[in-house]
């Protein structure tokens, strides 16, 4: 195996594998055709050459799914995995626990990362204990965001509020004796938590945020037909069968002003995203698909998790659709107007969601990606977030279903 250098400023080393299983030179032949559609809307909202975009979404679905096995199996080395800007995939590790099986079957041309500081689990459970200190002392009237970053094992703290800026020291301080925070520290070989944290103040991130929900419902206040939330994709809970939405939208809502759903029972704790799930009204029949545009609607095929670079595209019942990529996860955001949430993905760019959108699905072809939470300023752009169904729903209690 031949190892080239890159990443100097964490010492990594990556491997480029080729394999037989997925083709590098992005033959799209196999593409499901709801992804082909979804990925031509994409090239042309971003003014994008529609055959190169359709080359780099060809090994996506199926990449994430390898990426997913690989997280699962190696929770204590896993760190990372996504997309480059050209659409090649990597994944990283804190080192190369990868057997020759898992190596035979992966995908051609991918950059395996190997190196990182800290594994996705030890990072974020840092970053929400951080999180939660530093909310403490945020008056909730402005944004704050805390955000791990994979490649250098760093946290990031984004503050658009000086004074509190100045206090972060205090907080990270204090942190640093908590016990289980310790722990993670010496295990990691880190001296302190201000080791890596870089705490910044940015004038520019944007305290509104979307209240909307998708999964393509029209979600109502009772008695009303103007739209409140979307509704997200159908899950059940054991096998009785209901719908998801963001949490931050009301949990006393109609479908379209029509009795078919119970107030809110089941959510997710905050640390693992923006969820609450309705159990449907008998003999209401809860189907497996979602609205992704107006007046159409596709079964789901598969709950993803999502990596950064990622394509992704939400409907929302107040304005439709619009596609991103991913751009970081695992973000925690403390939105000026509604409860603080851990666990989101932040995305490349806005898509023209407003309030009423909250709680709608985020997909890609036939796949299940998140549900949607809200949208802020962060590097000066404006981006959405949201909940991966792979880990809220299941925060939750809850499995998707399927069509």
């Amino acid at each position: 195996m031949k190892l080239l250098s890159r990443y100097a400023i964490v010492g990594v080393a990556i491997a480029l594998i080729a394999s037989p299983g997925v083709a590098a030179n992005g033959n799209t032949s196999s593409m499901p055709q709801a992804e082909h559609e979804d990925t031509l809307r994409m090239a042309s909202e971003l003014d994008l050459d529609p055959e190169e975009a359709l080359a780099q979404q060809a090994v996506q679905t199926e990449f994430n799914s390898y990426a997913q096995d690989l997280r699962g199996k190696y929770p204590a080395s896993y760190v990372t995995a996504g997309f480059h800007p050209d659409g090649k995939p990597y994944i990283g590790f804190t080192d190369l626990p990868i057997p020759a099986a898992d190596i035979e079957a992966m995908f051609a041309d991918v950059d395996v990362v190997s190196g990182l500081p800290l594994s996705e689990v030890d990072l974020v459970a840092i970053n929400n204990s951080l999180f939660y200190q530093l909310s403490d002392i945020h008056s909730g009237e402005e944004e704050l965001s805390v955000t791990p970053m994979p490649l250098t094992g760093r946290i990031e703290v984004l503050f658009d509020d000086p004074t509190l800026a100045s206090s972060a020291a205090s907080a990270i301080s204090t942190l640093d004796r908590d016990t289980t925070v310790s722990a993670l520290l010496d295990r990691n070989h880190i001296a302190s938590l201000e080791d890596i944290v870089d705490v910044k103040v940015e004038n520019t991130l944007d305290s509104r945020v979307d209240a909307s929900i998708a999964g393509g419902q029209k979600l109502t206040r009772i008695g009303s037909t103007s739209v409140n939330c979307t509704a997200g994709f159908s899950a059940k809970r054991g096998s009785t069968p209901g719908l998801s939405t963001a949490e931050h939208c009301r949990n006393d809502m109609d479908t379209d002003g029509l009795d078919y759903i119970y107030n809110a029972s089941r959510y997710a704790p905050r640390e693992d995203g923006d969820v609450q799930w309705h159990s449907r009204k008998s003999p209401t029949t809860v189907l497996g698909t979602f609205r992704y545009n107006w007046g159409s609607y596709r079964p789901v095929w598969a709950n993803v998790n999502a990596t950064p670079g990622t394509s992704v595209c939400r409907f929302g019942a107040k304005t439709g659709s619009g596609c991103s990529s991913v751009y970081q996860v695992n973000v925690c955001i403390d939105y000026d107007d509604a409860p603080a949430y851990c666990g989101l993905v932040r995305t490349h760019r806005h898509t023209g969601s407003t309030g009423g959108d909250s709680g709608g699905p985020w997909y890609y072809g036939n796949n299940a990606y998140g549900i949607h939470s809200g949208s802020g300023w962060y590097g000066g752009i404006h981006r959405n977030y949201f909940t991966p169904t792979y880990t809220g729903l299941a925060a939750a209690g809850l499995t998707i279903i399927y069509g």
